[in-house]
């Protein structure tokens, strides 16, 4: 019953989020999007060549993830592992056991596959976080936007509680209170519960800071 009663609260708030924000924030979005694409085309195309010449094909890495109102999309980044990553994946624990029936456990750490590498050039691409630059046109097609919270991988949120579906009211971020923290240290419930907190109480001086501190951490 509690959790019935948090959901609707966050809901509420939720939907009563200002349309002129929503409108205004769109438009940052695509504007912002469309001058960072056409800035970063020749080191997104150099980086391009430099995958396909050094690893070889695939040179992108993707994903089926979970946008706004669990609409799923292909995320598609710049490749940074050995190829059998695309086949292989950490899901969650499979036959899943009856503890996921009420929702993602709250202690749920994702593995990646142990059995894939890093490679020479998805080390730097990390380092400088450059692997993400094809998110730019997820956020200008709509499927994500500059700030928002964490996307989620549809596997997983395929178990959402009605409380944990909160986190697919708005479009997922490239950046957020949940990128921008030390998630090895956060639980699986704390890194919801931040990015919920985010979504009850987002304004444009958070979105600011949020872009801000991202900046600072990138450069």
């Amino acid at each position: 019953m509690e959790i019935q009663r948090r959901s609707t609260r966050i809901g509420r708030i939720t939907s009563v989020q200002s349309r002129g924000y929503r409108i205004i924030k769109r438009l940052f979005d695509i504007i912002g999007s469309t001058i960072l694409l056409l800035l970063l085309a020749p080191v997104m195309f150099y980086i391009y060549r430099k995958i396909k010449k050094s690893e070889g094909k695939p040179v992108f890495y993707q994903e089926l993830r979970s946008g706004a109102n669990n609409k799923p999309f292909v995320l598609y980044t710049f490749r940074t592992t050995t190829t059998p990553s695309r086949v292989i994946h950490g899901f969650p624990p499979y036959p899943f056991p009856p503890s996921w029936q009420s929702g993602v456990p709250n202690e749920f750490t994702f593995i990646p596959n142990p059995t894939v590498t890093i490679t020479s050039t998805g080390l730097w691409l990390r380092k400088y976080k450059l692997d993400k630059l094809p998110m730019l046109f997820h956020v200008f097609i709509g499927d994500m936007s500059f700030v928002g919270p964490q996307s989620e991988l549809q596997e997983i949120t395929e178990f959402y509680n009605v409380y944990q579906k909160q986190r697919l009211k708005i479009r997922p971020g490239i950046t957020g209170v949940v990128q921008l923290a030390n998630k090895k240290k956060l639980t699986y419930k704390q890194q919801l519960e931040m990015d919920l907190n985010y979504i009850k109480y987002h304004t444009w001086r958070t979105d600011i800071q949020i872009l801000w501190k991202t900046i600072k951490k990138v450069v």
